[in-house]
């Protein structure tokens, strides 16, 4: 509670100027006027202060009374309301006014932050209250709030206190992942429902595993990488949508690459099979957190041998048939690779995909002239070589 304190400059007798407005607390909005009674002739004008502002009030005056009506912006706000009776810009009378909030709450501002936060006790959130009046001034300080949480079947409320406007809670994360319901209440008023997430930790390392209905190097068939279920070290699966990268290193030191992403705790990323007989070493990662450890898949020829034909004066090559593990036709798309060469120098590079089991090039008499050329192919990983080949 403050005091009013009245004080005289100037040599002006205050005994003269009387105020009639005796309470020195207010609550906000109750505030209408401050009168006062003076012999003096002049009227002079009420200066008032407070944290939003200043200005200046001109009273009504009937006869010796003086009546300075408080406007609504600052006799609604809580705080210290200072205020000076001024004449020839002198003071003559000071006073100080404590505005404070209503206990009738009309609601309870609630922020919550970060909305998720990391199973294991070590990550927290928080939960900021600031109950308000029905002017929306913040209640005053020492009033009681009751703090509500609930996570998964337990349910808890703490007392608090308001202090310097608001008062806060920090929820720190538990062990399991879940969501957390929050609430408060002031003066019987509820605050709005908010909700708090704990999201699973960091994953702890994992195993993959291989799956194919066969594993012959057709260059067709899908090979199926799948992780285990991937979990933080509280034993919680990982949220879904978590990125695992497969790292493939074949036995010529080439490197693939396949990304899958979890749901419910498991990646799948899939790789069409090679062309010749393969061995990977598969290792997958979540990076920077968890990794695998590397299994090897290993793939059979599948193609043992294919024939190739000169025809149409050896400018029509055709390589087939390519037959796959059972002697059926390799399904279409196997990559066929022709190098030609001349005077041990590259002439001409060419790629085709096998069709029904074939694949034919045929060298146009405007790029090959008929000279004789030096023929490389080489499909499934098995490379046929012809020497001085005359091309007419």
């Amino acid at each position: 509670m403050s005091c009013l304190f009245l004080t005289g400059q100037n040599n002006t007798d205050v005994s003269k100027i009387k105020l009639h407005t005796h309470d020195t607390i207010f609550v906000a909005g109750t505030l209408q006027n401050l009168d006062f009674s003076t012999s003096y002739a002049f009227t002079p004008l009420l200066y008032i202060s407070n944290s939003y502002g200043t200005t200046f009030i001109e009273p009504n005056r009937i006869q010796k009374f003086l009546f300075y009506k408080i406007p609504n912006n600052i006799s609604n706000k809580r705080g210290q309301l200072n205020w000076a009776l001024v004449h020839n810009k002198k003071k003559l009378l000071t006073g100080k006014i404590e505005i404070i909030s209503d206990t009738i709450v009309k609601k309870v501002e609630t922020y919550v932050g970060p909305p998720s936060i990391e199973a294991g006790g070590r990550d927290f959130s928080m939960s900021v209250m600031i109950p308000t009046d029905t002017l929306d001034n913040p209640v005053m300080d020492n009033s009681k709030v009751i703090f509500k949480k609930q996570f998964l079947t337990r349910e808890d409320s703490i007392q608090l206190k308001i202090k310097n406007l608001f008062c806060y809670r920090k929820i720190y994360s538990p062990k399991k992942t879940g969501r957390f319901l929050i609430s408060s209440a002031c003066y019987n008023k509820q605050s709005t429902e908010h909700t708090l997430y704990v999201w699973a930790s960091l994953p702890t390392d994992f195993t993959i595993s291989a799956h194919s209905n066969h594993m012959y190097a057709d260059g067709n068939q899908i090979n199926t990488i799948t992780t285990s279920t991937i979990k933080d070290a509280y034993g919680n699966i990982v949220s879904d949508g978590t990125a695992v990268e497969l790292v493939v290193k074949d036995k010529t030191g080439n490197i693939l690459s396949a990304n899958g992403n979890t749901i419910n705790g498991v990646a799948i990323a899939k790789l069409v099979h090679p062309d010749h007989a393969q061995s990977w070493n598969i290792k997958a990662y979540v990076y920077g957190m968890a990794e695998s450890k590397p299994i090897i898949v290993n793939f059979e020829q599948a193609i043992k041998d294919y024939e190739i034909v000169f025809s149409e004066h050896n400018r029509e090559i055709t390589i087939g048939p390519l037959k796959s593990f059972m002697h059926q036709m390799i399904p279409d798309g196997l990559r066929i690779e022709l190098d030609i060469k001349k005077e041990d120098r590259t002439h001409k590079y060419m790629v085709h995909t096998s069709k029904d089991g074939y694949a034919t090039f045929y060298l146009d008499p405007e790029n090959y002239k008929n000279e004789t050329y030096d023929f490389k192919i080489e499909a499934a990983g098995i490379t046929k070589i012809f020497k001085n080949k005359r091309v007419w």
